[in-house]
């Protein structure tokens, strides 16, 4: 099956996701990673960094470890 896209990959910590946003900052040229960056992190209900993953930067991550955007609990309280 090929793989859809974007896809989420959930980061250990917090530290992690900038490590991913970072290169793929690099890797898309932007020209100050201060200024712009990849993306904002999806963050679930247990406060886990999620990366979002495009065809672009798909080499950083182990796609294997991706999940499908529903899967992402979400915190539903004070909304």
């Amino acid at each position: 099956m090929d793989q859809v896209y974007p896809t989420y990959y959930p980061c250990s910590t917090t530290n992690e996701w900038k490590v991913l946003n970072d290169k793929a900052s690099k890797q898309l040229g932007y020209a100050d990673e201060n200024a712009s960056t990849y993306s904002m992190p999806i963050i679930d209900k247990n406060l886990m960094y999620h990366f979002i993953v495009n065809q672009e930067v798909a080499e950083l991550v182990d796609l294997e470890k991706c999940i499908d955007f529903d899967k992402i609990e979400f915190n539903t309280e004070n909304i």
